[in-house]
Parts: C-alpha cells; sequence; structure tokens
C-alpha cells in the first residue's frame, strides 16, 4: 500500500482530498488482491482437454475473475490443480479466456 505524505501538503482542501483517496484505496477491495490481468487462447489436440498454462506469478494463485470468454468451448478451472507455475483449464473446444489471477489477502474463513 502506498503511503501519500499527506502531512507535507499546507492547503487543507488538498490534503483532505489526497487522505480520502488514500482511505479508499485501502479500504477497496479489489486493491487488496495482487492480481494480475491475463489473455489465454487455449487449444489441445482434442476435446475435452486438461491444459496447463504458465502463469509466472511465482505463488499459487487462490482466486481467478474470468472477465470473458470467447470460442466455441465451454471451460472449467481446475482449482485443485492450481501450483506456483501453472494454472489448469479443462477445455471442450477452443476457448480465449481474459480473466484476473491472484490470491485476494483479506476475509475469514465461515
Amino acid at each position: 500500500m502506498i503511503n501519500l505524505f499527506t502531512k507535507q501538503i499546507t492547503d487543507v482542501y488538498i490534503r483532505k482530498n489526497f487522505l480520502r483517496l488514500q482511505n479508499f484505496i485501502r479500504e477497496e477491495n479489489v486493491l487488496k488482491s495482487n492480481f494480475k490481468f491475463f489473455t489465454m487462447a487455449l487449444t489441445a489436440p482434442s476435446y475435452p482437454s486438461t491444459v496447463k498454462q504458465p502463469h509466472l506469478l511465482g505463488y499459487l494463485p487462490k482466486d481467478a475473475i474470468v472477465t470473458s470468454n470467447k470460442g466455441t468451448g465451454a471451460y472449467t478451472l481446475e482449482y485443485n490443480q492450481f501450483d506456483n507455475e501453472y494454472i489448469y483449464v479443462t477445455i471442450t473446444g477452443p476457448v480465449e479466456l481474459r480473466m484476473f489471477l491472484g490470491t485476494y489477502s483479506e476475509g475469514r474463513t465461515v
């Protein structure tokens, strides 16, 4: 999290606005997640098939937010197979996925 040097801002209104922005960023859930955005074009020699896709995050991602999928295939994210290098996706045909991938760092288990 970025800490702004608000004490050095002499104008009261500007300082208050920066403090409001800083508080908004601290409280915004998506910004606490360290997500990276990916576009993946997935194909396989036969279908259905599970394909592995490198993610280059350097850690085991626990969350994926798919924002778009195109193509003739359906997909299933195989979360139980994710590891520090790859995510695994079962596809029934060619599909292009756009997604945020990472781990949301806050919350509680219920």
